[in-house]
């Protein structure tokens, strides 16, 4: 194994390691605990499935996987976290200094192609400071400060020394004085400005040459650079015409527009999960599992693709959440609850229908979809554009799967996975 990332969730395990595979590394998401034998690839992602839980947990977990590539041998460890730092980032960070005792973490979170700068030590969305977004809000992992270095302070008590846009612009020799300065300090965790891709490449470029053991961590907005600078794959997909299942799980605006472009599509049908329904008891729900799949089951037996939709309006949002309160239930079990309903029902209508090709949007969803059809690796392939791979799931039998993050893809990007999978297009589109 020559690189090990560990990541969060599900999807940014997947939009992470798809830059490997284009470059033609074998390149596998591991999806469940540890194997008694190391995967036979040149990329292995291990999904924690950490990013909403405690800080205590989230450390286990990751210094357990940790552990894990460190006695499999990686040469590169990449600690993989969300593009908008939500999630557990001091404690995570924390657990991969703890097992490989690094001179450096070297965090560079940004994502450029997606909107996501750091300038000054604080991270900018679409030119609004992280906090100020609708980030800021998620129901499972709100975020209420835009500064790196305390975001990582609020779980980690290591020092950070911050490297700007400044320091970035500085030669070679001033840069390396600073760091070398840093090391004297006691600093663990190195957090650089990024305002574009050169200094992404910048940042790699710059270890290179540094006599400095270090592990990585960002987001799939680094990973190109790790990966040598890959060439644009071109992965081939059957031609053959299939209905495709979609899951949207994600309530971000953006997958909802991504999803009524879908939707317009003429051999396209969707049908709407009533989120509440999913929390209300055992009755209600058992009432509306049977009511999607029997409504999903008569538009891919008509021979249409399918989208199932979680409902996700600011007011059905809300009223999941109040009846989901009535059982008990806090917000982050209201939306586990949710995805696992998306879940179940995936699993029955793959059992009852000749389906065996999928479209997942939202970490939280993907990982429980996977989970109900017992899949234990995704063999990453290709990108249907930057950041939303296409690849195959493997469990109880193969299915050809795209994952996408909530907040990731261009307008168009569920209605060409859609075609993709349909057969239709018969390579994926290239960034």
């Amino acid at each position: 194994m020559k690189i090990a990332i560990i990541a969060d969730d599900l999807t940014g395990a997947g939009d992470t390691g798809v830059q490997f595979a284009r470059g033609g590394m074998k390149t596998l998401v591991l999806l469940r605990s540890n194997p008694d034998r190391t995967p036979d690839a040149d990329v292995l992602i291990l999904d924690t499935d950490s990013r909403s839980l405690s800080a205590e947990e989230a450390y286990a977990k990751v210094r357990k996987a940790a552990e894990y590539v460190k006695i499999c041998g990686a040469e590169v460890v990449f600690k993989k976290i969300d593009s908008t730092l939500r999630g557990n980032i001091g404690a995570e960070l924390d657990a991969v200094y703890d097992a490989f005792q690094p001179d450096f973490v070297v965090f560079a979170p940004a994502y450029p192609q997606y909107g996501r700068v750091v300038r000054h030590g604080h991270m900018h969305v679409d030119g609004k400071p992280l906090h100020e977004t609708e980030f800021a809000h998620d129901p499972k992992t709100p975020i209420a400060d835009s500064s790196v270095p305390r975001l990582i302070g609020l779980q980690s008590v290591r020092k950070v020394g911050l490297v700007t846009e400044d320091d970035l612009a500085s030669d070679d020799s001033a840069l390396a004085a600073k760091l070398e300065q840093f090391r004297r300090e006691g600093v663990a965790y190195l957090a650089f400005d990024s305002a574009g891709e050169d200094d992404l490449k910048r940042i790699v470029h710059l270890f290179d040459s540094l006599p400095y053991r270090v592990a990585w961590s960002g987001c799939a907005g680094l990973a190109p650079y790790l990966a040598g600078g890959v060439e644009a794959g071109k992965a081939a997909l059957p031609k053959t015409w299939h209905p495709v299942l979609t899951i949207v799980g994600s309530v971000h605006i953006r997958t909802r527009r991504q999803m009524e472009t879908a939707l317009s599509l003429p051999d396209v049908r969707g049908v709407k999960l009533l989120s509440h329904l999913a929390v209300a008891g055992e009755v209600e729900w058992e009432e509306e599992l049977e009511r999607i799949c029997r409504e999903a089951g008569e538009s891919l037996r008509s021979g249409f693709s399918v989208i199932l939709y979680s409902s996700g309006s600011p007011e059905e949002i809300e009223l999941a959440q109040k009846v989901g309160g009535v059982q008990g239930l806090t917000p982050v079990e209201v939306s586990n609850c949710i995805s696992l309903a998306l879940g179940l029902a995936t699993a029955r209508l793959l059992r009852d229908f000749p389906v065996n090709r999928l479209v997942l949007t939202g970490g939280d969803t993907a990982k429980q979809v996977s989970n109900c059809l017992n899949v234990h690796t995704f063999e990453l392939i290709d990108e249907v554009e930057t950041g939303v791979p296409v690849g195959i799931l493997h469990g109880e039998r193969p299915i050809y799967g795209v994952t996408k993050a909530g907040g990731f893809g261009s307008e168009n990007v569920l209605a060409e996975a859609i075609k993709i999978l349909q057969g239709e297009e018969t390579t994926c589109a290239q960034s």
